[in-house]
């Protein structure tokens, strides 16, 4: 978040997934199962612990809506509950943890020689 919130009054213990849904809507789905937890006023951190029917999350297409019904404000509350876009997803995964190990190719018709 751009500026200080009062975290929904969620404070700093573990948020459900339940109580996630309450005040944010992913553009595609983000899973089965997340946890959220606020790491400070304006860092909300969100773990997935089940992607199981996520959608693709796609750099440059990929947004949050955060819903008044949160009663996100801003700290100390002083505004209407949060209801707004976020900017799209920016950045990157950083570097793949994927390696190829080995390549092996079989030619059983011998159709290397010409």
């Amino acid at each position: 978040f751009s500026e200080s919130t009062n975290q929904g009054g969620l404070g700093s213990s573990q948020i459900s997934k339940q109580q996630i849904d309450k005040f944010i809507t992913f553009s595609t789905s983000f899973g089965a199962n997340y946890l959220g937890l606020w790491r400070s006023n304006n860092v909300l951190e969100i773990t997935a612990v089940s992607t199981a029917g996520a959608g693709q999350i796609v750099l440059g297409a990929f947004y949050l809506t955060v819903n008044a019904s949160g009663n996100i404000r801003n700290f100390p509350p002083t505004s209407s509950p949060l209801n707004a876009i976020s900017p799209l997803l920016s950045g990157d995964f950083g570097p793949s943890p994927i390696t190829i190990v080995s390549f092996v190719a079989q030619d059983p018709s011998d159709l290397d020689n010409f």
